[in-house]
């Protein structure tokens, strides 16, 4: 276990959690969500470092998360869903010019992935 990769995982993890509220409260809704989605991407792969895996693309990590975390009851299951539903809404943020991201949700979402990255860090 490299425990200077799963903190600076951890680190980016904060960063991007706090970017995301920054960016929501200032209406960029869109920013807000994909930064949203590092924010909980970072902490998954800080959580699959320590226990010595990982994946090098977003698919995989996502895949190896549900595989051996959720797989094996380590986390509610609630959390891959989310995991999931973060990163296709980041893949529409980021690429569709005419995607329109609910301010509600990613309200909501903030809330959930707080508690998510909580979660991890007390697992890790």
């Amino acid at each position: 276990m490299d425990k200077d990769l799963i903190n600076s995982e951890l680190s980016l993890s904060d960063e991007f959690f706090h970017d995301a509220q920054l960016l929501f409260h200032e209406n960029s809704i869109r920013s807000a969500e994909s930064r949203l989605y590092y924010s909980i991407f970072h902490a998954v792969r800080a959580l699959l470092y320590s226990r010595g895996l990982s994946s090098k693309t977003h698919k995989g990590t996502i895949s190896l998360f549900g595989k051996e975390i959720i797989g094996t009851n380590k986390i509610d299951y609630r959390y891959a869903k989310l995991l999931a539903k973060m990163f296709s809404l980041r893949e529409k943020a980021d690429y569709e010019p005419i995607f329109s991201v609910d301010e509600e949700e990613v309200e909501f979402l903030i809330s959930e992935a707080e508690m998510f990255i909580t979660e991890i860090k007390s697992i890790i």
